[in-house]
């Protein structure tokens, strides 16, 4: 995280939490191509709502995820772990039906 903070070239960088929630959520979604969540970020309102409304590029996307390769890889597991656990909160299982209660499944 800090390497993000004092940042003074370009424009301040996007927070690492919300590039983590996009591509968490797009993966989870079926969209792994940073071009595709770059499109979804501008025209999907949960990835408008995730992004805070923020609208990085494809290619901050994808350096992001290189950046940040290994660390996204044990969230992913972990995040798969819980889900095939069943620990994904009240609402039971997020993986079944993810797209029908896109809303339940993000309450939890």
């Amino acid at each position: 995280m800090e390497r993000y903070v004092g940042e003074e070239r370009g424009y301040p960088p996007y927070h690492p939490a919300m590039m983590v929630k996009v591509l968490l959520y797009a993966y989870c979604t079926g969209v792994p191509s940073s071009r595709k969540i770059e499109k979804r970020l501008c025209e999907d309102i949960a990835f408008r709502v995730l992004a805070a409304n923020n609208t990085p590029d494809f290619r901050t996307i994808s350096d992001f995820r290189k950046d940040h390769l290994k660390a996204l890889a044990g969230l992913f597991l972990q995040v798969f772990e819980a889900v095939s656990e069943g620990r994904t909160g009240e609402t039971g299982s997020c993986s079944s039906g993810w797209n029908e209660n896109k809303s339940q499944c993000l309450k939890a």
